[in-house]
């Protein structure tokens, strides 16, 4: 009788003591998902950008299919729904040629967002300092003549 009586606080004392790890590390497993949407979100709306300015034949000439494809990539990235207001998007495009093969013409584009952990302020990232992702993602496309 006496060691069922000593046992009594055992469990809460485990409890408190594995509480905060298990809580760390299951905020750490959302945050990582959170984080690989926006990737992919960016990396789709990069690739559907230059895909709009590569096949857009209403655009005539080099800046208009650029400037096709940087709407078409901001549009896509705000219809993700992951575009927040505080957010930076940049979202750039540029036709590349080859001296050697003149007639061939790719469609280059990149994005770059800046992405607030949702822990931002509970658990300190090591990345840069100010608890700010840069995401990155570049696509490119041939250029029908």
């Amino acid at each position: 009788m006496r060691s069922l009586r000593a046992r009594r606080g055992s469990n809460a004392v485990e409890f408190a003591l594995l509480a905060p790890l298990l809580i760390t590390l299951i905020m750490g497993v959302f945050e990582y998902g959170w984080l690989t949407t926006h990737q992919l979100a960016l990396a789709s709306a990069v690739s559907r950008g230059v895909r709009v300015g590569a096949v857009d034949t209403s655009a005539n000439g080099n800046v208009a299919q650029v400037r096709s494809a940087q709407l078409a990539a901001t549009s896509f990235w705000e219809a993700s729904g992951l575009s927040t207001t505080g957010d930076a998007h940049t979202f750039t495009s540029q036709i590349a040629t080859n001296a050697a093969y003149a007639s061939v013409r790719v469609l280059v584009a990149s994005g770059t967002v800046d992405y607030t952990p949702l822990t931002n302020g509970i658990i300190p990232l090591p990345l840069n300092g100010s608890n700010r992702v840069t995401l990155h993602a570049a696509s490119m496309a041939y250029v029908e003549p």
